[in-house]
């Protein structure tokens, strides 16, 4: 989605094609209150980083027959290591 962003808009420096200008939906995106100045470009890799780091973190939980519930949350990885209890948490929970 970002790439695609990126080419519709032509961001890619013509000067060095691993640096992004940010244009004012990028820089509103990744402003914040600590850092007021603007930014005129990024390197690719540490544009993606910034935006990873902003977006809040969703899951879905989908079991056979229902429909998947969407949450924005963080959920924390199973601590389960048997095949059993890891398909309990995929909805997929098998008979015993």
């Amino acid at each position: 989605m970002l790439n695609g962003y990126i080419g519709s808009h032509n961001l890619v420096n013509p000067n060095d094609q691993s640096y992004i200008n940010i244009d004012a939906l990028l820089s509103s995106t990744l402003s914040s209150k600590m850092n007021a100045e603007p930014l005129e470009f990024l390197k690719r890799d540490e544009l993606t980083r910034r935006l990873v780091n902003k977006m809040q973190a969703w899951y879905e939980i989908s079991a056979e027959g229902k429909e998947p519930v969407v949450k924005s949350a963080l959920i924390l990885e199973s601590p389960c290591t048997s095949t059993d209890q890891r398909s309990m948490f995929r909805g997929t929970e098998k008979a015993h």
